[in-house]
């Protein structure tokens, strides 16, 4: 279980967003969730949301000056090439997306809402492993029991959570003994929960996956998924940002 820490978080709406890349010229953010130009409409009441939590300040000089948190955050998703994705997604109950981020020195994870995006500032592992916690319900408290291969592990998990007959026939053609199969397919539908990473752009190697079945927690490895603890979990996820 990671040690509890508490990481800095700043909350902005898609719109105050859109109106803070605007006032940069930028024409993307690189988030999991989409940010276009609000509508003159949205874009006023955007700026005076932004106005009353003292976000931008009017300058007789330049229009608006932004506070520098704001600035630092949205210049940096501007001009970011390659992030992670991160697809969070529960056999039962709503299932969410973020984005994972990375710089000398600091770590930023951005937790996508519908209309809203929460970013927590991370400057270490602990504090990375306490954030994915809270996605997982109960938290997992000890290395999960046994190894498992999967072929095509997010389609497989997701046919198996939905119907475990074709999940079975996809174990068996991938060579997979009856045994094997059912113990693997027993293992999938007794996840609560799991995590993929993605690169982003894309890239031709695997994604990482954390998953838990409630008390435990495994990890993906070279295509194999292997119990980890959260020091593990937590380390791997850094490496790849």
């Amino acid at each position: 279980m990671p040690v509890k820490t508490s990481p800095f978080t700043f909350t902005l709406s898609t719109t105050e967003l859109g109106w803070l890349a605007g006032a940069f010229g930028l024409t993307r953010l690189a988030l999991p969730v989409a940010v276009s130009l609000p509508s003159e409409g949205a874009l006023r009441q955007a700026q005076e949301a932004l106005a009353r939590r003292g976000l931008i300040q009017r300058d007789p000089g330049v229009g608006w000056k932004v506070d520098q948190l704001a600035a630092f955050l949205v210049q940096w998703l501007g001009a970011v090439e390659r992030y992670i994705q991160l697809d969070v997604n529960r056999r039962e109950g709503k299932s969410c997306r973020a984005g994972l981020y990375a710089r000398p020195g600091l770590v930023l994870l951005a937790d996508c809402a519908p209309e809203q995006v929460e970013f927590s500032f991370l400057p270490d592992e602990n504090s990375l492993a306490d954030k994915l916690a809270a996605w997982l319900d109960p938290e997992p408290v000890r290395r999960g029991e046994g190894e498992f291969t999967l072929p095509q592990p997010r389609e497989l998990i997701r046919a198996a959570w939905q119907d475990p007959n074709p999940a079975r026939r996809a174990l068996l053609r991938a060579g997979l003994s009856k045994r094997e199969a059912a113990t693997a397919l027993a293992w999938i539908q007794s996840l609560k929960i799991v995590i993929t990473f993605n690169p982003v752009p894309l890239e031709k190697k695997e994604p990482l996956f954390l998953c838990s079945d409630g008390p435990a927690l495994w990890v993906s490895v070279s295509g194999k998924f292997v119990p980890c603890s959260w020091k593990d979990a937590a380390r791997r996820v850094k490496e790849m940002v």
